[in-house]
């Protein structure tokens, strides 16, 4: 059996109902020291200092000294907390404008134990919400619309009811690829790509011809109850 002190100190553990509060006790206070240091300033009366979302934290900064103090900062942080920063899992880039571009380099900032912050080149790109960041072309999620396709073709494939398939499909599937849309903004064909895909399962869900009108999806059960006995012989 594995030791138990080892396993204790591994993080919180995965399922237990606590495991959020106790996460969020040790983040909160660290994303609010560092949320009163000077990050990336936007004007002369706000600045970003860093960015959150689950185990997901990215320091900002406007000048490499400023990135090295957030750094310090956090690492101090989680070291007092017995806890410590792999190097090898994060990754730091710096982005200089120039006259009508800009270039990327490498900040060089380290930890306090010497172990350096891996930079990350122009054609690299880091995970973050599922995406992926690069330096050179911002966020964005690669195949959006197969991996829309391949989700809703198991969705059908799945042993539900057609209600419970639409049930799926309006209060998961669609708001999980909304959200990377909303944070990739990809461009309008692949918007009309993915509404057409999700048009067709909804089609094949409620055993529809492909070639049922869409605004027979949109209509209330009395139109569509009103539409059904006007059609009989």
């Amino acid at each position: 059996m594995p030791d138990r002190k080892q396993v204790s100190l591994r993080g919180v553990k995965q399922g237990d109902p606590l495991s959020s509060f106790v996460f969020n006790a040790i983040m909160d206070p660290l994303l609010d020291q560092l949320e009163q240091m000077k990050g990336y300033v936007t004007n002369e009366s706000h600045s970003i200092s860093a960015l959150a979302f689950a185990d997901d934290l990215i320091l900002l900064s406007d000048t490499k000294d400023k990135a090295q103090r957030l750094l310090n900062h956090t690492e101090s942080y989680l070291n007092a907390l017995g806890m410590r920063i792999a190097a090898e899992k994060c990754a730091f880039f710096e982005i200089w404008p120039t006259k009508d571009s800009w270039y990327i380099t490498n900040p060089d900032l380290s930890l306090t134990n010497g172990d350096k912050i891996p930079n990350s080149a122009p054609d690299s790109s880091l995970s973050y919400l599922g995406g992926h960041i690069s330096p050179w072309s911002g966020l964005h999620y690669k195949d959006l619309v197969d991996q829309l396709a391949s989700t809703l073709e198991r969705c059908r494939s799945a042993q539900l009811k057609p209600h419970q398939k639409l049930s799926l499909t309006n209060s998961h599937l669609i708001p999980h690829f909304l959200h990377k849309t909303v944070m990739a903004t990809p461009p309008i064909s692949t918007i009309r790509a993915m509404d057409q895909i999700i048009r067709n399962h909804v089609k094949v869900v409620l055993h529809l011809p492909v070639s049922a009108q869409n605004g027979l999806l949109y209509c209330s059960k009395r139109e569509v109850a009103w539409a059904s006995q006007s059609w009989k012989p």
